[in-house]
Parts: structure tokens; C-alpha cells; sequence
């Protein structure tokens, strides 16, 4: 029986992979322990269980996880921006160099507005051939991806005289 020592005060034994405590059942240390066994337990899952326990968590704490995403995503930056920029090339099947080209190509700006963008431009391809277009600012790509279908409308009705 090998004896841990959990807090300053109580121990806590291991016995045949269960967490026993010596502790009141109410106090703040015997919570403690229930916590440090249920995250034991959670570690030694495999990752297929451990993904399940976080969706789980995330569903019943929207605003806890959105609120923990919000922090990582400030403190890291640039690996979030590069983590976007591999999934979006990869995607569409382009490579650094190839968006680093059509960035020259188009000056470094969107290809309908014609503006600069702070965030990375996005890769725009046609949904129906799958074959890439060019790099849009958000605010174009997500316009140009809700009227493509309806584009003729969309033309017709911005040309009406009022």
C-alpha cells in the first residue's frame, strides 16, 4: 500500500488504483481528493474517452469554454493564426508557397475590394468544381459565399431604381 501525500495535512492511500482518503467526508481536502481521483481517472482514459469527457464539458459550460478558448486564443496568437492557415490551405489543397504567390499576385489585398486585411486572407474556391479562385478578406468571402447561388438576383435587385 503505498501512501501519497495530497495536502499538507491528511494522506491519502492508493489502494489497487482507488484513491482512499482518511479525511472527513465533507471537508474542503476530501473534496480535494475526489477531484485528484476523478482527474487520475480521466488521464488514464484513452484519448477517444478524454475527447468525450471535454465535449461533454463544453456543452454544459458554453460560456466557461468560450471563455477559455478567448484567453488560450490571446495568449497564443500566432499559433492560432497558423493553426487557421494550415487547416484553410490544406483544405483547398494549396501550399505556403502557392498562397505566398497568389499574396504577391494580388498585391497583398482582397481580390473583389481591393483592401488590405488584418486577418490572413481566405482561400476562395467554387463549391461546385472545387477549384480555387483566389484570397478574399472575410468580410467578401463570407458575402460572396451566401449569394453565389443567388448572384443574378442579388445584381438584378442592387440595380433596381428606387
Amino acid at each position: 500500500m503505498s501512501r501519497r501525500r495530497l495536502s499538507r495535512w491528511p494522506y491519502v492511500e492508493d489502494v489497487a488504483g482507488l484513491l482512499r482518503t482518511n479525511m472527513p467526508v465533507g471537508s474542503a481536502t476530501a473534496k480535494s481528493a475526489k477531484r485528484n481521483q476523478r482527474l487520475k481517472v480521466r488521464l488514464s482514459d484513452t484519448p477517444e474517452k478524454r475527447r468525450q469527457y471535454s465535449q461533454t464539458y463544453r456543452d454544459r459550460h458554453p460560456e466557461r469554454a468560450r471563455e477559455s478558448q478567448r484567453r488560450w486564443r490571446e495568449r497564443n496568437v500566432e499559433v492560432d493564426t497558423a493553426r487557421w492557415k494550415a487547416r484553410n490551405w490544406a483544405k483547398y489543397g494549396v501550399t505556403p508557397e502557392q498562397y505566398e504567390q497568389m499574396m504577391l499576385d494580388q498585391n497583398g489585398v482582397c481580390a473583389i475590394c481591393n483592401q488590405s486585411c488584418i486577418r490572413a486572407l481566405a482561400v476562395d474556391h467554387d463549391h461546385e468544381t472545387g477549384v480555387v479562385r483566389g484570397l478574399l478578406c472575410w468580410k467578401c468571402n463570407t458575402g460572396l459565399g451566401r449569394l453565389e447561388q443567388y448572384l443574378d438576383r442579388a445584381i438584378e435587385y442592387a440595380r433596381r431604381p428606387r
